[in-house]
């Protein structure tokens, strides 16, 4: 059981149809990168996953229960959403900001008990932010208040993570951390569905890649199966060289100058 995205629908109330019959399932212990181009639909869909948008047709379940019957704080606890911008909450510490990723647990009195302690300790760790943890979030670099936000959606505690492009901004030490990171909690039996451009950096950590394009399923399986050159030209364009990782085990994805005298330019390794 996990997350089943059923013959989904959607089109924002004044623009064409985003998403057109995509069915997706990411299961437990699964990380599956979303891949696919700007406007290709990959928000959107994770936006969907976390109920926050409805499908004008198709479903989204979790467990085998509709989102739509799910209660609110069922779905903040059991799914925990990162989107590409949040909301301005510089005036909190980073540890209040780690905090508040436990707010759907909370008691009535909304108190941190030692379980909420334990996992903003835990997420604190994991994405290596526990020195700045008096710091104002205000005060803090672009990446280093992503690796915050990181913190709270970990901290959160959902069986399901759903997470919009959360290594931009981030320096490649930590790209590499927090991706090794989300690979770890698949392992622990988590479902972790998380959008990304950086192509390598998929294909070096996720079980699987779900390619999307125009709002419809292009591939889908493993890095070797979904990242071949002819088909990331087909979605991508061309200017583009797939080849044997270096360090062996995995796929390079690089850039490649367009020909200029006609000629399509070198074949793939």
């Amino acid at each position: 059981m996990g997350l089943n995205v059923h013959e989904l629908g959607f089109a924002y109330p004044t623009g064409p149809p985003v998403l057109k019959d995509l069915s997706l399932e990411v299961d437990r212990g699964e990380f599956v990168a979303l891949l696919g181009p700007n406007g290709s639909g990959k928000s959107t869909l994770l936006r969907l996953a976390a109920g926050l948008l409805r499908p004008r047709q198709g479903r989204v379940e979790w467990d085998g229960i509709s989102l739509d019957r799910m209660p609110r704080l069922q779905r903040a606890r059991r799914i925990s959403f990162l989107p590409q911008q949040v909301g301005s909450i510089y005036e909190h510490s980073v540890r209040e900001t780690v905090e508040l990723g436990r707010h759907p647990h909370l008691g009535v009195f909304g108190s941190l008990g030692e379980e909420d302690r334990r996992a903003v300790e835990e997420a604190m760790r994991r994405t290596e932010v526990e020195d700045l943890s008096g710091r104002n979030l205000g005060r803090l670099s672009g990446g280093e208040r992503r690796r915050v936000f990181l913190a709270a959606a970990l901290a959160q505690g959902g069986e399901l993570l759903l997470l919009d492009e959360p290594t931009a901004a981030l320096d490649l030490h930590h790209q590499v951390q927090f991706m090794s990171t989300l690979r770890e909690l698949a392992g622990e039996g988590r479902a972790v569905l998380c959008a990304t451009h950086d192509l390598n950096l998929a294909a070096a950590f996720a079980s699987r890649i779900f390619l999307l394009h125009a709002g419809r399923r292009a591939a889908e399986g493993s890095p070797a199966d979904v990242l071949r050159a002819d088909r990331l030209r087909e979605v991508y364009g061309e200017g583009i060289w797939v080849g044997p990782h270096p360090m062996g085990g995995t796929i390079a994805v690089l850039p490649r100058p367009l020909p200029t005298d006609g000629s399509g330019g070198g074949e793939d390794a």
